[in-house]
């Protein structure tokens, strides 16, 4: 909170305390000016003088310890300041006619007190103080202490008021309960945000350090294979270590994306894209895989439709489709359709593949899930595929469906708006 909008609050709260302190003054002096002018109209005060000045005398040592608390700043003046209202309700009931004042319910206002205070303690202590005072009160008054009607009646009274602080003293203590419970589960969600804050810079910055040294090991495995001088017999290790560096290489560009397209400051840079075009251009950067699986592929996109849409995040959505269904279809088919509908652009990228079980097809576009199938099938990928086209295309203002069949094959559909 800002300094100014923090002060502003403080004002706000002092303004209304000052406020309460006013009106309870203020309430004091008209009682006891009316009580004192107009005494026949109160005929169970049976003590009207006394009445008076304890009144004037609570007022004045309200004021007191309110100037002390407000000076010195100590606890122990407030706690004087309630405790000095038990004893002047009590004082002030003796003057009304002792335990039959028809006033005896306002010993609940000071619990009442500790009780918008939220302080359990002292819930507890004026609690106690009040039911012992008031089981006590009725020998201010030696005429009921010898009759048995009187002392019952006063006796069940106590019994009321004590179970009343009772639950009092539960409810406070429940509600702090509550209260600590949502602030320690608050604590523990911030803690969790920030863990998972720190997971995902890790992988961000653990993915750059990893990825300029496999491409660099890429591009030397690359140059190797090409060598007219290397040897049959190490021409098939040296392809099987590129192969090695390219799955590698492949996870490291997949957890940079995720990390990249979860972090807030993603942006698109939308563009006219001729879609044709890039499935086009990531056909070819696939077939490697498509001759290394024995893929068969067919598209069928319909008309010259362009998106606006953001290109490096559309391929890499496109890409991760496209690859999962070349990878996961050994041997089979993956079909591309697309036409427009309704002012969107509907791809749909079938396979012929081992499919996801219906356990799994929920969580399949989870962050690092993957499905029981694809993990005998390749146990080395990172299963942030789905995760990243689902965020990429959300981000679009697209949708995002799968449905698959566990050995007979996937459909992902995307919508896209034109």
């Amino acid at each position: 909170m800002p300094s100014s909008a923090f002060s502003a609050e403080v004002f706000r709260l002092h303004r209304y305390y000052y406020a309460i302190v006013g009106s309870t003054l203020l309430t004091l002096a008209f009682f006891a000016f009316v009580t004192s002018r107009y005494a026949a109209s109160f005929p169970w005060i049976v003590r009207p003088e006394l009445h008076f000045w304890l009144i004037i005398a609570v007022a004045a040592g309200h004021i007191l310890f309110f100037i002390l608390q407000h000076l010195l700043k100590r606890k122990i003046f407030f706690i004087l300041d309630r405790y000095s209202f038990i004893i002047f309700f009590f004082l002030v009931l003796y003057a009304e006619g002792g335990v039959e004042s028809p006033l005896i319910f306002a010993l609940i206002f000071p619990l009442l007190v500790s009780v918008v205070d939220l302080d359990v303690r002292t819930t507890q202590q004026v609690g106690i103080f009040i039911t012992v005072a008031l089981a006590l009160f009725i020998f201010a008054t030696p005429e009921y202490v010898g009759d048995p009607v009187y002392v019952i009646k006063h006796l069940l009274r106590v019994i009321l008021f004590a179970l009343i602080a009772f639950y009092l003293h539960k409810i406070v203590k429940e509600t702090l309960r509550q209260k600590y419970e949502k602030e320690e589960a608050k604590r523990r969600f911030s803690e969790l945000i920030e863990l998972d804050r720190v997971k995902t810079d890790f992988i961000t910055v653990v993915s750059h350090q990893l990825r300029t040294p496999l491409s660099a090991l890429r591009w030397g495995m690359s140059n190797l294979i090409e060598d007219k001088t290397l040897s049959p017999d190490t021409r098939p290790i040296v392809a099987e270590s590129q192969k090695s560096v390219e799955r590698a290489l492949h996870i490291v560009n997949e957890l940079i994306e995720t990390s990249e397209t979860k972090a807030r400051s993603f942006r698109l840079n939308k563009e006219s894209l001729p879609i044709k075009e890039l499935v086009s251009e990531i056909l070819s950067e696939l077939e490697f895989l498509r001759k290394e699986k024995g893929v068969e592929i067919s598209t069928a996109l319909v008309g010259d439709i362009r998106l606006n849409a953001d290109r490096e995040t559309l391929k890499a959505a496109l890409t991760n489709v496209l690859d999962n269904a070349i990878r996961y279809s050994p041997k089979g088919k993956v079909t591309i359709s697309g036409n427009e509908q309704n002012k969107q652009f509907i791809l749909k990228v079938s396979d012929t593949g081992v499919g996801i079980a219906a356990e799994d097809l929920p969580y399949v576009s989870d962050r690092f899930y993957r499905g029981k199938n694809a993990i005998l099938l390749e146990p080395n990928e990172s299963g942030v595929g789905l995760y990243i086209v689902k965020q990429i295309v959300d981000k679009h203002g697209g949708t995002f469906a799968l449905d698959s069949v566990a050995g007979k094959g996937t459909v992902v559909t995307l919508t896209l708006p034109l």
